[in-house]
């Protein structure tokens, strides 16, 4: 557990500069990487489409999966590459790709929870007019330990939580993109209570809504 506390929580670096932020965390001895959700194009549904890539085409099909597979290889890197969109079919998802030190694709987790609001007069944003829902959990063994993955809104459901926790995730990692209305009221307690709840470590990577950006690492006391 203190290796993956050391690993990860020097990792964490935020931003739409990926492969710079990446390299600089690379450069401070961190062995675990992440970033925040959809940086590879605007949180907006209008963008949703434009920016979706084809992972299981690859290629010129999947520039940003392709880079952040590039730089887990070549700096021998875990990296939890945030979330973007992906294009399957004739459906949208909002996906995290897992990497391993070798650069191969570990596992890949599409956000099951979207994340719809209306709060008249502040805010109404429904992912749902976009984005089909993921079905599937998401645990990764990796060199820094054995990691759950959730991405933003996902992190509400204690249940997900308690699911990773009993299949043995010593991490949960949930890349997010937080509003100011909600946001604030809502992200640093419920990280801190999914890693009471469960004892394991948390790490929640998110740029807020707008302009705002941080990180939590949190552990299980």
């Amino acid at each position: 557990m203190t290796e993956i506390k050391s690993a990860i929580s020097i990792g964490i670096q935020l931003g739409r500069d990926v492969e710079p932020s990446l390299l600089g965390c690379h450069r401070l001895g961190a062995k675990g990487k992440s970033n925040d959700e959809i940086w590879n194009g605007p949180y907006s549904n209008d963008s949703f489409p434009e920016y979706a890539e084809d992972i299981e085409a690859g290629g010129d099909a999947a520039p940003s999966f392709s880079m952040m597979s590039e730089v887990a290889r070549s700096l021998q890197i875990t990296l939890v590459g945030g979330s973007i969109s992906e294009r399957s079919g004739n459906k949208l998802y909002n996906t995290c790709c897992v990497f391993g030190s070798d650069g191969k694709l570990k596992g890949k987790h599409r956000k099951i929870h979207l994340f719809d609001i209306d709060i008249p007069g502040k805010i109404t944003f429904k992912e749902s007019k976009t984005l089909t829902a993921g079905l599937d959990l998401t645990v990764v063994d990796t060199d820094v330990g054995r990691i759950g993955i959730g991405i933003c809104y996902d992190i509400r459901f204690q249940e997900l939580a308690m699911l990773y926790a009993a299949r043995g995730a010593h991490l949960l990692c949930y890349p997010g993109a937080f509003n100011m209305t909600t946001g604030p009221l809502h992200w640093e307690l419920l990280q801190r209570a999914r890693a009471a709840d469960n004892q394991v470590f948390g790490t929640l990577l998110c740029w807020i809504l707008l302009f705002y950006r941080s990180s939590l690492f949190m552990l299980p006391i």
